[in-house]
């Protein structure tokens, strides 16, 4: 965990992992997904996942925090998730990929 903590400081630092950001890229690419790592998380700490909708992507929009802490969130109004598991989504090791961060 220390080392992912290392690699995002950067990010962290300029502020990029805050939910406007996230929430102004996933309204434009609704096909959107992320591989996530959420150790405090005991039910789902790891895995691929997609912002629920509307649930999550209101909560995103209207979040008001910034700063370099991650944050929880309030719940749904509906008590609904605000991501869930893209079940979509299927890995297959024997695919070869890069990745590519064009920031």
């Amino acid at each position: 965990m220390e080392d992912f903590l290392e690699l995002a400081k950067e990010n962290t630092k300029k502020d990029l992992e805050t939910c406007g950001v996230l929430g102004a890229f996933l309204v434009m690419v609704p096909e959107a997904f992320a591989i996530v790592v959420a150790p405090t998380d005991n039910s789902r700490g790891y895995g691929i996942f997609r912002v629920s909708e509307p649930n999550g992507m209101s909560l995103l929009k209207e979040c008001q925090e910034k700063g370099s802490q991650f944050h929880s969130h309030d719940e749904t109004v509906d008590g609904g998730p605000i991501y869930e598991r893209c079940t979509h989504v299927y890995k297959n090791s024997n695919l070869r990929f890069e990745i590519f961060d064009l920031r």
